[in-house]
């Protein structure tokens, strides 16, 4: 049972205000690698583990987990917590919602986005040609879930904001191969919303989330075991 390396955050992450609490570190790096897929769909969750790799007390770490369970990215079962993992109708439901939301977010984007966040869109999807390229996954992984986050933010509405975090499970390619047309998808959205073409920005991630995704319920629900 692996974190992510935190030395990868992006530096948007970086930048952000950071809260100092053990809780709420060891929030964020369980979430991100369960995003991410370094914590696999359906692994067991060990708290004692995680602190150790955190090098923090188990008491923030049970915090976190509860959190987590709030947000449906944890389960209980039989053996305790493990990662949430979603049954085949389980994950059509999830991209469904996630289509609403996503969709919802960029008509509001094309209408709100500001100049400055739309280079920093491009600067993005630069990375990911490069990252492609190189087919280096958690990088690719980590930029992935950036675009989606960068461009929910543009929307300028709190509300679109809060409930992508319950995204979760499918937000990014979570254990697929970075992927050219997840790339050039990308290109064709940031398109529409700079250009302010809300139906066709909304038709591009429609297709993206429902019809394009690249992301595997095989690979990224392959058991593991949590040592």
């Amino acid at each position: 049972m692996k974190l992510i390396d935190q030395s990868t955050v992006p530096p948007d992450a970086k930048s952000r205000k950071i809260k100092s609490s053990h809780r709420d570190r060891a929030y964020g790096v369980i979430r991100r690698s369960i995003l991410l897929g370094h914590l696999k769909r359906g692994v067991r969750v060990n708290e004692r583990v995680l602190a150790e790799q955190l090098g923090i007390s188990r008491m923030p770490v049970r915090e976190a987990l509860l959190c987590l369970h709030g947000e449906g990215l944890i389960r209980k079962s039989k053996c305790g917590l493990q990662v949430t993992k979603l049954t085949p109708q389980e994950t059509g439901y999830q991209k469904e919602f996630r289509a609403i939301v996503e969709c919802a977010a960029v008509r509001l984007a094309g209408q709100r986005i500001t100049p400055a966040e739309i280079e920093r869109l491009r600067e993005v999807i630069a990375e990911q040609e490069i990252l492609e390229t190189a087919k280096d996954m958690q990088a690719f992984g980590e930029s992935d879930l950036l675009f989606h986050q960068l461009l929910l933010k543009a929307s300028r509405n709190p509300f679109l904001t809060r409930l992508s975090g319950t995204l979760g499970m499918g937000l990014v390619v979570g254990g697929s191969e970075p992927c050219k047309a997840t790339v050039e998808m990308h290109a064709q959205i940031l398109d529409a919303v700079a250009k302010g073409d809300a139906d066709e920005a909304e038709k591009q991630m429609y297709k993206h989330v429902i019809e394009d995704s690249t992301y595997s319920q095989d690979t990224a629900c392959a058991d593991e075991d949590p040592e």
